[in-house]
């Protein structure tokens, strides 16, 4: 938690410092940090921390003919982490390298998109997307690349935008449930749309939660992929689910006619996420799709705040009242969490 602290306290002092003067040197400055604190984590942070260092560790010795045999699910990843080593990069190095191309998805989108950046790095911390990225590897790239993709998606090209997916699914393939964004791009809901369909789809887990548990088990079962992600506590309970929701409900509320207008995509993204974090009341890994979607609530909750149909002074207010609410959960939801640098305690 302390390391967390830290990192928040450095992403603040660079705002303050360059952040309203010069974007670009604020962005870099995180794009670094972020980067930094992935790389020189030991292999004993998160719960799959020490999994992943040993699949790292056999790959030393496995040929390429094999790494299919032993990785049965989307072994492109273990090509790239053995073609890795063989240029000489280790561990560390590793985890730099993945945890760079998550802080430039981030960093990305933050830049084109965010309209108060410190603000959407604090969600970043809080929200736990940050700390997810230290545990399934695999999806974290696979995240990243479809954080890189919401700009085509975005601007229209289509094409790519759909190559890039691929790409993405290719390291994990849940990431092809990011698709479902080519349909529900530009769809525009009402505040009492959105309300209706979300208060249909609880009562339709708990009406019919037997045949939806049911169907997402045999989901989770054929294709094996959600071993060792139920103790994350994210997704066992509806609290995130609620979290979603109140994030939609009041940027919705709050943002005037123009910024809900720049932000239909973010809210859309936002609004599927949330029915995928629905389901994960039933098979707790059902959170882990639903970050593909719910990681653009960094974007609504900075251009909420800049962006309200109140007065002008309220854009500071409600920085100041998110900003604390942030502070308070992350600080609440991570005090125990164990950030442990790769030297420390035989990392």
């Amino acid at each position: 938690m302390t390391i967390l602290l830290i990192l928040l306290i450095f992403l603040f002092i660079t705002y303050i410092a360059v952040g309203k003067k010069n974007r670009k040197v604020y962005i870099f400055s995180s794009f670094l940090l972020l980067a930094t604190f992935a790389a020189l984590r030991s292999y004993q942070v998160g719960p799959d921390g020490a999994v992943y260092a040993n699949y790292f560790q056999s790959l030393k010795t496995m040929d390429y003919s094999n790494i299919a045999v032993y990785f049965t699910k989307e072994p492109f990843f273990y090509y790239v982490t053995k073609w890795l080593q063989d240029l000489g990069i280790d561990l560390q190095g590793w985890y730099g390298i993945i945890g760079g191309i998550f802080a430039l998805g981030v960093c990305k989108i933050v830049y084109q998109y965010s309209e108060h950046t410190f603000l959407s790095f604090l969600s970043l911390l809080a929200l736990g997307y940050y700390t997810f990225s230290f545990t399934g590897l695999r999806q974290t790239v696979a995240l990243s690349i479809v954080i890189l993709s919401i700009p085509l998606l975005k601007k229209k090209k289509y094409f790519f935008y759909i190559l890039v997916v691929l790409l993405a699914g290719m390291f994990h393939n849940s990431a092809l449930i990011f698709l479902i964004m080519l349909f529900m791009k530009n769809i525009k809901f009402s505040f009492r749309q959105y309300v209706v369909t979300i208060i249909i789809g609880v009562a339709c887990t708990f009406i019919f939660r037997g045949p939806i548990y049911n169907l997402l088990y045999l989901i989770v079962e054929n294709t094996g992929r959600f071993e060792g992600y139920a103790g994350y506590s994210y997704g066992l309970s509806w609290a995130g689910f609620i979290i979603q929701v109140s994030i939609l409900l009041f940027s919705l509320f709050c943002m005037d006619e123009e910024t809900r207008e720049r932000n239909r995509l973010f809210l859309n993204l936002s609004f599927v996420g949330i029915f995928f974090q629905m389901f994960s009341a039933l098979i707790a890994e059902m959170f882990r799709i639903s970050m593909y979607l719910s990681i653009s609530n960094i974007i609504l909750i900075s251009n909420v705040c800049m962006g309200n149909r109140f007065t002008k002074g309220s854009k500071q207010i409600a920085t100041l009242i998110v900003a604390s609410i942030l502070l308070i959960y992350l600080i609440q939801s991570n005090w125990n969490y164990q950030y442990i640098f790769y030297w420390q305690n035989g990392g």
